[in-house]
């Protein structure tokens, strides 16, 4: 591995640039050593297990350039880790003229492509590219694990690879477990310290270029691992800056105005530029320092002070000067917007009511506004036609607390004054989210899913009793009630043909295929350790003596055998309501179990207690 620059002392820097190609990223048509398999194949660490022997196939010339352009396009503004005007060069020339490239550039490559798949929709790849989204990003995201290890990416001191490894760790996060992406995130944050990329010396030998680019490179990695960590569980607010003091944030300049052989760091300028959004994205990185800092004084006012300093920074230093009519000052705007009513609602969680119904009216009415307006703003982000180039990045951020305080909401009170525009709401957060419908195996999927039919049903009942005229029922209840029907007709299949596995003797002993030849009449004089408790057979006879769970284990719908301890979800301790015909309690609802479910990956090994 190589030195850390910021270790490396005065007598290296000469002989080290001997060594440094003219360009950011080196085109190597003549070497061919450089092409051959690497020893170290650390593909592992990616995922799987690949071979560096792997021929990579790049698209064609045509859909390189198109691959290309939805990079910049679409990932390029919102992350700043590569500087397109110098990178096109090279990739337009590569699409012109094939040739053998250098592994450093063949994964930043490899990465693009995926990550440019990766921010759009299947119609636009079949449209495009004649292939499903999902066919081309399984294609790229495995030719990038191939580039990256042959580019032997652990030992690296290339940034060119350290970009290519954060492109493709955006590029696969939401196909993998949080802890997953998080831990890959560390890697690279790893890489980039060892490198010296945490560390900003102005008495360096390095250019003004490069140091932005690491600058921007280390800030990226940071406020990804704030997220990733976030979506594990971990404290909204941490202490994430190392080094804190020794890293600028990156400058507000242009990417016209960076070039790789200027000898001066080209003047920020005080209107908003291409460098609007990664900016913002470090004055939150540095709220949660300064925030998490001071977390052993956590008293309401300084609660208070906090967020109001840093709604003052993002409205006067950014929202002030955005132009909504350009898509990424827009997105800026909306996503500020969103970080200001996150911090607003995370002072105000409704988790710290013990009796909601004795918290006081003025501060139910906070959370329900804020509530409502992060759904709207998140939705804003995700269907807007000026934002829909930045749709994969709001997806990541999806709101989910709000969410089940608005649902929480209209259950405990149908006939709400706001009921029909939160129903609203609720709708369109399916309608842009749709994997909420169809990812079925994601535990907070279905427990929302199955929250929204209860207080949906709620609703129905009040309405009915009122004597107010029924509404039409939303489109995606029907979908919701659908799909609770087909899970529910599995689960009664699956016990049909345990029932039907099930010979019992008049005497109510089971008999089974392991009992290896032991004939009926020793069964009757003998008990067998095989017979399942009477009460288990009446669970897998008689579903409707036991309370249904909400979805069908995925992996129970092949036929494969299902494990003893079935899980029952008490929807009763999580919706805190009395099911003895009393209503609802004004118990508060239980927030630890929504937590494992949000951080839980799958319904396949469930965090349940």
């Amino acid at each position: 591995m190589g030195l850390r620059s910021d270790l490396v002392n005065s007598v290296w820097p000469p002989v080290l640039q001997e060594f440094q190609d003219d360009y950011p990223y080196d085109i190597l048509p003549e070497d061919t050593d450089e092409l051959q398999p690497s020893d170290d194949d650390l593909g592992f660490v990616l995922g799987d297990y690949i071979t560096c022997k792997t021929h990579l196939v790049h698209p064609s010339s045509a859909n390189i350039l198109k691959i290309w352009e939805l990079f910049a396009e679409n990932i390029d503004p919102l992350t700043k880790i590569v500087h397109t005007p110098t990178l096109a060069a090279e990739v337009e020339g590569f699409a012109r003229q094939p040739r053998p490239v250098s592994r450093t550039l063949e994964a930043l490559m490899f990465a693009i492509y995926s990550a440019a798949v990766m921010s759009t929709t299947d119609h636009y790849c079949q449209e495009n590219f004649g292939e499903s989204r999902m066919t081309l990003l399984s294609r790229f995201t495995g030719g990038a694990k191939i580039a990256l290890s042959r580019a032997n990416f652990l030992a690296t001191n290339s940034l060119a690879v350290l970009q290519a490894l954060a492109l493709d760790i955006v590029s696969v996060r939401d196909l993998q477990e949080p802890r997953v992406i998080w831990t890959l995130t560390g890697i690279a944050i790893r890489i980039a310290q060892a490198m010296g990329v945490d560390r900003d010396d102005e008495s360096s030998a390095q250019s003004p270029f490069h140091r932005e680019i690491r600058c921007r490179i280390w800030w990226f990695l940071k406020t990804h691992e704030l997220r990733t960590a976030d979506l594990c569980g971990l404290p909204k607010f941490r202490d994430i800056i190392s080094n804190r003091l020794s890293v600028r944030g990156p400058a507000n300049v242009n990417d016209r105005q960076l070039a790789p052989n200027a000898f001066a760091h080209p003047k920020e300028s005080l209107k908003p530029t291409d460098a609007i959004f990664i900016m913002f994205k470090y004055e939150l990185a540095k709220f949660s320092f300064e925030y998490a800092s001071g977390s052993g004084n956590n008293d309401n006012a300084r609660t208070v002070r906090a967020r109001n300093d840093i709604e003052e920074i993002l409205e006067t230093n950014y929202i002030r000067y955005c132009d909504p009519s350009q898509p990424l000052q827009l997105m800026t705007m909306v996503i500020v917007r969103i970080a200001i009513n996150a911090v607003k609602f995370l002072h105000h969680h409704p988790r710290q009511w013990s009796h909601p119904q004795q918290v006081p009216m003025e501060e139910r009415q906070i959370v329900w506004d804020v509530s409502l307006q992060l759904l709207e703003q998140h939705n804003m982000a995700l269907s807007s036609p000026q934002l829909k180039r930045f749709a994969w990045h709001s997806a990541y951020y999806q709101q989910w607390y709000a969410l089940i305080h608005v649902i929480d909401t209209l259950r405990r009170s149908p006939l709400l004054l706001d009921a029909d525009k939160a129903w609203r709401i609720i709708g369109e957060v399916y309608e842009n989210n749709p994997g909420m419908h169809s990812d079925t195996h994601v535990a907070i999927n279905l427990a929302v899913g199955r929250f929204c039919l209860d207080a949906y049903g709620k609703r129905e009942s009040a309405l009915e009793a009122a004597g107010t005229d029924m509404q039409p029922t939303p489109m995606f209840i029907s979908k919701l009630r659908q799909q609770q029907e087909k899970m529910l007709n599995k689960r009664l299949s699956f016990n049909q043909m345990a029932k039907s596995k099930l010979d019992f003797s008049d005497d109510a002993q089971v008999e089974t295929a392991a009992m290896t030849r032991i004939t009926r009449s020793q069964a009757e004089t003998s008990p067998s350790h095989n017979t399942i408790p009477s009460s288990s057979v009446a669970s897998l006879i008689n579903p409707e003596s036991s309370q249904e769970p909400f979805w069908s284990i995925n992996r129970y719908d092949c036929g494969a055998p299902a494990p003893e301890n079935l899980v029952e979800i008490d929807f009763d301790s999580i919706f805190g309501q009395d099911y003895s015909g009393e209503g609802i309690t004004d118990s508060a609802l239980a927030w630890q179990q929504w937590d494992a479910w949000l951080f839980q990956p799958n319904t396949q090994e469930p965090l349940l207690k």
